[in-house]
This record gives C-alpha cells, structure tokens and sequence, in this order.
C-alpha cells in the first residue's frame, strides 16, 4: 500500500508541476492591446513687457522752465507705452540734482536742489487722464505736494496693459513765498518710470 500512495503523490506532484509550467507558458504568450501617441512641438515661452516712450523723453520743457518766477507753472507730458505681449502696472521715481544758471545776481542766496525742489509745487499729476494726485504723500508734512515729496517715496502710476499707451502729464509751480533767493537756482529732474507685470 505504501508503494501505491507514493505513486499517487509522484502522479499529484507531477499534474501540478504541469499545470505550473502550463500556466507560466500561457502568461509568457499573454498580450494586450495598446496604443501610443505623441504631442510634439509644444513651447513654452515667457512673455514680455517692454516700456517706451513718446518722441521725446524729456518733458517739463515748454520754454517757461528756465525762466521760472513765483507763482509761473511749467509742465509737459510723455506717452508710455507697454510694446510688450504681457499686462503690466507703472511705477514712477524721481531723481533731481542742482542745475543752477551760471549767471550771478544781486539780491541772491544760492539754494541747494532739495531747497529749490521744496519750492515746485506739483499742481498737476495725471495718467490716462485720470489724476493720481493722492498716491503722492506730503513726506515733510507742509501741506502741500512738492516735486521734493515726488522724489521721496515710488508712486503708483497705474495700470499700462499690453499694446497700450497713456499719457503722463505733470505741472510744477514755483510757489509765491519763492523769494529773491531762488534767482537763477534750478533742478534737473529725473522721472525714472517702471512696469512690473500685473
């Protein structure tokens, strides 16, 4: 009896050895329908902004500003424009420096830039035709915007999208209180304008 039980186990040892071989053949020869496809040419690139100006990017040049007198305003304008393909938002500093005339006159002190800057009231301050007057601050608290409190902090100019142009406009009056010592003192600004994408 022993001699057949071990038949029966070398049988049941051999149908399974079979059925492991059989069912590794038929997973080798599986296959699976597939499909592949390709996405070429995609480019990715940043945008740009590009600032530029008008014709003339000097402005505050009308012909009165070097023959200023007290309560006399001289301005100008100059068109920004975003040439570039993203939205962007202006921001404006200013930078002055003495420009005195060469010329000496009786009756005269000779004032420094921040002085005669202190005297400029800025009368008028426009983008797009909209007055941005208020994102100007009194910085030396004297109750009046001066081109001294333009120079002193970045003003928010506003928003220039791309493909746009507006105009910036700014006036500047000599201040009445301007005495004797401001003759042939002046200032040489610098309104230095900046886009930052929206």
């Amino acid at each position: 009896m022993a001699d057949i039980q071990l038949t029966r186990r070398s049988v049941l040892v051999a149908v399974v050895a079979v059925g492991l071989v059989a069912a590794g053949a038929g997973a080798g020869t599986m296959a699976l329908f597939s499909d592949q496809e390709q996405s070429a040419n995609n480019t990715i690139q940043a945008g740009t902004l590009d600032l530029s100006m008008g014709e003339s990017a000097s402005f505050v040049a009308d012909g009165d500003n070097m023959n200023l007198k007290p309560g006399a305003s001289t301005g100008g304008d100059v068109t920004l424009s975003n040439t570039g393909s993203l939205d962007g938002t202006v921001a404006l500093n200013v930078t002055y420096a003495e420009s005195d005339n060469d010329e000496s006159t009786d009756n005269t002190t000779d004032m420094n830039a921040t002085e005669t800057a202190k005297v400029l009231d800025v009368t008028e301050l426009t983008y797009g035709g909209s007055p941005i007057m208020e994102n100007v601050s009194d910085t030396d608290g004297d109750g009046t915007k001066t081109l001294y409190d333009l120079s002193q902090s970045e003003v928010d100019v506003g928003a220039l999208d791309a493909t746009e142009e507006k105009d910036f406009n700014v006036t500047l009056t000599m201040q009445e209180s301007a005495g004797n010592g401001y003759q042939n003192d002046g200032v040489d600004a610098t309104f230095n304008f900046t886009v930052t994408q929206a």
